[in-house]
């Protein structure tokens, strides 16, 4: 277990996002269910992470709808011990293409959200 999160893709179409503090167990996980991200279609995707015990506040979209919801515990995912790496990870990597990759310091809303899928 390494300390950080991962955004994935599986072959069924299911997109996942899990972070980990370093140890058995994680901080958190959630995905969308399979078909959500579709084979040869651009597709516009957003992961939102608000840590919060009670709540499932982190959330995916994709095309600017909301395909999944989940909990983020409170902990460090930060890790400057490895390199950020997009379409890759270990020893699997994505099979399609990837463009505009853009990261945030903090939690965008809806409206937002919605205007940068509508904009593609």
């Amino acid at each position: 277990w390494k300390r950080g999160w991962v955004v994935d893709v599986s072959n069924n179409g299911v997109i996942r996002f899990e972070a980990s503090h370093g140890s058995e167990g994680g901080i958190g996980q959630f995905s969308s269910k399979p078909g959500t991200i579709e084979n040869g279609q651009w597709q516009h995707v957003v992961v939102v992470v608000q840590r919060s015990e009670l709540e499932a506040a982190s959330r995916i979209y994709v095309d600017g709808k909301i395909v999944s919801t989940g909990v983020i515990r409170p902990g460090d995912i930060s890790n400057p011990s490895f390199d950020l790496y997009f379409g890759r990870c270990d020893q699997f990597t994505f099979s399609g293409q990837i463009d505009d990759v853009w990261l945030y310091r903090g939690a965008l809303g809806e409206p937002e959200i919605r205007r940068l899928a509508n904009s593609r």
